[in-house]
């Protein structure tokens, strides 16, 4: 599978945009980090992201205080699963 971009815009208040800071886009971004990963799916709720790949692994940002990005941390930046 060729790699896809990733792009979002948006508030980002908890690092839900996946750029890995907090600063809020008014335009579409390329998510750097997923840059040459095989992405299937992006999902996207009002506080984290989830992205799907290829091989079944699932990478994750955004709020997390109630697990809502089932990581064990509470960074802003995207994580593997």
């Amino acid at each position: 599978m060729e790699p896809k971009e990733v792009y979002t815009v948006g508030q980002n208040a908890y690092g839900e945009l996946a750029h890995g800071d907090n600063i809020e886009r008014h335009v579409f971004t390329l998510v750097e980090s997923c840059k040459n990963l095989s992405v299937i799916q992006v999902a996207a709720g009002n506080e984290h992201s989830l992205i799907l790949l290829d091989n079944s692994s699932v990478y994750s940002s955004g709020y997390n205080e109630m697990g809502n990005s089932q990581i064990s941390s509470s960074s802003s930046s995207l994580l593997q699963q």
